[in-house]
């Protein structure tokens, strides 16, 4: 979408629903610095730590990007693909993925917060375990969605037009970074989670739901994660 000088306008909540479930799945990608330079080329960088930004040229422009490196993006993606993988364990009631997840990875906040209460916690109890997992992935997403997105009243101004605010007034979302709008995706899927179904050929988790409450509503009859999955599932028919 274009405005009125040209500039593209981009939405990433509503063009991308399900940009935080591609965030996520880049951990996993046997070439990462490939698949991160990838993904910030197509939706931007999720710049989402609090870095001093630096001067930059004679007009003295500040941004915090130059400076997100692959480090830094590969440890996000960690956290993001750890949510993911704990809401899905919970989904599928694995208490001993829940165990294995936070055990391995349990070093990290707000993560290892979970993991000692999980330790804690009455030995083998599926559901205590369940519970740990799910409080975890909320903890960690709602950690971000605070830190990074807001709340704000909305007000149409018109000259022709007294202010009503029965009429006028609208609540919205906004946030400050691309991080925050894929962790905002996040929190709804988890206010949400009837909305959701599994990819027929890799089993993971699709977002049927809206992207935020006043999002688009997204197809019911959605089968697959991606194309890759379409095709892969396609080939493995024919094969068999």
């Amino acid at each position: 979408m274009q405005d009125d000088e040209g500039w593209t306008i981009y939405d990433p909540i509503n063009d991308v629903p399900d940009l935080f479930l591609r965030f996520a799945r880049l951990y996993g990608e046997p070439d990462f610095d490939w698949a991160a330079l990838d993904f910030a080329n197509r939706y931007g960088l999720p710049s989402g730590e609090d870095e001093k930004p630096a001067a930059f040229g004679e007009a003295g422009y500040e941004t915090t990007a130059l400076y997100w490196g692959l480090s830094q993006f590969h440890h996000e993606a960690r956290r993001a693909w750890l949510v993911l993988a704990l809401y899905e364990a919970v989904l599928n009631d694995e208490d001993q993925t829940v165990r294995r997840l936070l055990s391995e990875h349990g070093k990290i906040e707000p993560f290892e917060v979970w993991h000692d209460v999980l330790e804690w916690g009455p030995d083998g109890d599926q559901n205590y375990a369940l519970a740990c997992g799910l409080r975890c992935a909320l903890d960690a997403t709602e950690e971000v969605v605070h830190k990074y997105c807001r709340q704000q009243i909305m007000l149409q101004m018109s000259p022709n037009m007294r202010p009503s605010v029965s009429r006028e007034v609208d609540i919205s979302w906004t946030y400050d970074t691309l991080l925050g709008a894929m962790y905002m995706q996040m929190y709804w899927l988890i206010a949400s989670s009837d909305s959701t179904t599994r990819c027929e050929h890799c089993g993971r988790i699709i977002s049927l739901g809206r992207p935020h409450p006043d999002g688009r509503k997204r197809r019911r009859d959605k089968r697959f994660c991606d194309d890759a999955c379409r095709q892969a599932h396609h080939r493995s028919k024919k094969t068999s």
